[in-house]
């Protein structure tokens, strides 16, 4: 994620991106602007959009985490390697 390279050291990094990743509105299936669409059936109850969403928050947290960890190196400084893939495009959609 973009917003990731202005925090240039992994602590800050990774508050951001956590409280990011923790947020309640993101769109699920049958909302607009879902980016997996495709992936997934629209819920047919608001208990299954409420579980699926639990899931996908889970899920957004986990990866939050590895990915940081992978994107700063030991010292908490940005991999410049990882770094460069932040300005690149991911299945056509440009970062946000």
């Amino acid at each position: 994620p973009v917003f990731t390279i202005s925090k240039k050291t992994k602590n800050d990094a990774k508050a951001k991106i956590t409280s990011v990743s923790m947020s309640q509105n993101f769109p699920i299936p049958g909302d607009k602007g879902f980016a997996l669409a495709g992936f997934f059936k629209e819920p047919q109850s608001r208990n299954e959009a409420d579980m699926f969403r639990t899931y996908y928050r889970q899920l957004r947290e986990e990866v939050v985490n590895r990915l940081v960890d992978i994107a700063y190196d030991e010292k908490g400084e940005q991999n410049k390697w990882w770094m460069s893939f932040s300005k690149r495009k991911f299945m056509n959609i440009a970062s946000v």
